[in-house]
């Protein structure tokens, strides 16, 4: 399945200009935030952020224009900048956040918008071992180059918005957090989430396949849970992230198989959960019987559940004419 962008984030808002020059320095990887195109990127972020339709294409535009007027080490440096910032445009992946034609998400906080969902579907990343290795990190395919940045900015974003209003509790929701704390930038932004959300109103909900990869602060976040793995060495940090002891032969045989056992009808979703006290219990999860959440939640390909029949309204009550919600 390829990435369809529908609409254009929008980055280069005034409170939104670090997020803009960090995808731009990630998606060129090779170009460090003080050297001379470091700073020649900084200036075309200010000058897009202060024009009256701010955007990465204005970004892309400003610096062509000072590759014409500029002399110079900053003239070659914004003629390469612009060179290479076009190619990452003309890529389908980056489509969100270059096309002007798109319409621009909303991202303010207000009583209509309860849910932002952004998919990153189609995006690809670098393999985790580039990532302590800068010249692996440069031979990686414009795509995985792309994804990365594209996944840092929609972090970024999540984490304004979250901030953005304390009086409303906001809850940022990372899926596959490996993607995020594999890198500097990634990490940072889950360190401030799980350190200052409190006080902005904001809270953290993530998943990962293993506890080391909810980064260094994970020892922050309040309730954990824990679900089956067949792995023993993942079961045992997961066992001591849960604050359980990871040599307890008991514990692990549960973990590894005991939790929701494969081919069991009807165990699924099945987890160990623990508390702030420190209190841990074994829990189930069931999935509501409401059509469009049994129809949308499973992501197992070919395993996704028929919609129930929809019921017939009793005689005086008006059937339901929304349309259908798409999660």
């Amino acid at each position: 399945m390829k990435a369809q962008a529908g609409a254009l984030l929008p980055p280069t808002s005034p409170s939104k200009r670090p997020a803009t020059a960090q995808f731009a320095l990630a998606a060129l990887e090779q170009y460090s935030a003080m050297s001379t195109s470091g700073e020649v990127l900084h200036h075309a972020v200010e000058q897009a952020a202060a024009s009256p339709q701010p955007s990465m294409h204005r970004v892309l535009e400003v610096l062509e224009e000072m590759a014409t007027r500029e002399a110079g080490k900053r003239q070659d440096a914004a003629a390469t900048l612009a060179g290479l910032i076009r190619v990452v445009a003309a890529n389908s992946l980056a489509r969100m956040v270059f096309d002007p034609t798109l319409p621009p998400v909303r991202l303010d906080a207000s009583s209509t918008t309860d849910m932002i969902v952004i998919t990153t579907t189609g995006l690809k990343l670098p393999p985790k071992a580039a990532f302590d290795k800068p010249e692996v990190l440069h031979q990686q395919p414009l795509e995985a180059l792309i994804g990365r940045a594209v996944l840092y900015l929609i972090a970024a974003i999540a984490r304004q918005t979250a901030f953005e209003d304390p009086e409303r509790f906001t809850a940022v929701v990372l899926d596959e957090l490996y993607w995020l704390t594999s890198s500097a930038e990634g990490t940072a932004l889950v360190h401030e989430i799980l350190h200052d959300g409190r006080k902005h109103g904001a809270g953290l909900l993530a998943g990962s396949h293993d506890a080391e990869e909810l980064g260094p602060d994970r020892g922050l976040m309040a309730y954990r849970a824990l679900a089956r793995t067949a792995d023993r060495e993942r079961a045992r940090r997961g066992l001591e992230f849960v604050g359980l002891d990871p040599n307890d032969s008991e514990l692990l045989r549960l973990v590894t198989t005991g939790l929701s056992p494969v081919g069991q009808k009807g165990r699924e979703g099945e987890f160990l959960l623990t508390c702030p006290r420190q209190n841990t219990g074994r829990i189930k999860v069931s999935i509501p019987r409401i059509p469009r959440i049994t129809t949308s939640i499973t992501t197992t390909p070919g395993r996704r559940p028929s919609a129930a029949p929809p019921s017939v309204p009793a005689a005086g009550e008006a059937a339901d004419a929304r349309p259908k919600e798409h999660v």
